[in-house]
């Protein structure tokens, strides 16, 4: 079902991809960003093999342009263990935009064939010769994300959002009362609907064991 910006399908439910595709491409904004295979890759090698037919039949319905966009960079050559949350030993990703496709190319073929377009034009955009390499990693970073873990209990996602405010050249003021509270040991609040929304942001960051919140 839809949520914000983001929708959650049920992948058991085979209306709920064109539900939520209908009523995108029929908004005030018609534009969507899929990830077309549903799930992450574990490799550089792992090239785009499947599209759902419910994507192309989509954009042939609503007369919408289908935009390559591939995320290159983040993944390791050799398979990683489990599916990577952050680019490879926290490097960075590059994200390629390609020429986009008219819903008429595709139209005038075969199923199996109009996937297959899709799928290379994917697979291509900024690689062509498939030699997807992960980019430099940035161990220092990982150090920081990975000290701030053991030492809080964060989750890794909110330990890399603590780091990456941390390295903000400029920040909100509420952001700058967050981190005034990593050196404070406390970040004090008042029991104001702003600050109950910061404390919501900050427990996740500060994790179990990290700077203490009062409210009052």
């Amino acid at each position: 079902a839809p949520h914000g910006v983001l929708a959650y399908l049920d992948r058991e439910d085979p209306t709920a991809l064109p539900h939520v595709l209908d009523e995108r491409l029929t908004g005030a904004t018609p534009r969507v960003l899929i990830h077309v295979e549903g799930t992450r890759a574990t490799s550089s090698g792992h090239g785009v093999s499947n599209i759902s037919s419910a994507v192309l039949e989509a954009a042939i319905r609503h007369d919408a342009l289908l935009v390559p966009v591939r995320f290159s960079g983040g993944l390791p050559v050799a398979p990683a263990q489990t599916r990577l949350d952050f680019p490879f030993e926290m490097g960075a990703q590059e994200i390629f935009i390609g020429t986009p496709l008219s819903p008429e190319v595709f139209a005038s073929t075969n199923l199996a064939e109009a996937k297959a377009l899709v799928c290379d034009a994917i697979t291509r955009v900024g690689d062509p010769d498939g030699q997807e390499a992960p980019l430099m990693g940035d161990p220092v970073f990982g150090t920081r994300v990975n000290a701030w873990r053991e030492s809080t209990g964060a989750s890794q996602a909110h330990a890399v959002m603590l780091e990456c405010l941390r390295d903000m050249p400029a920040v909100s003021p509420a952001s700058a009362r967050l981190l005034d509270a990593l050196s404070d040991g406390v970040l004090s609040l008042r029991d104001t609907p702003e600050d109950r929304y910061l404390e919501g942001v900050a427990r996740p960051l500060f994790g179990p064991k990290g700077p203490k919140i009062t409210i009052g």
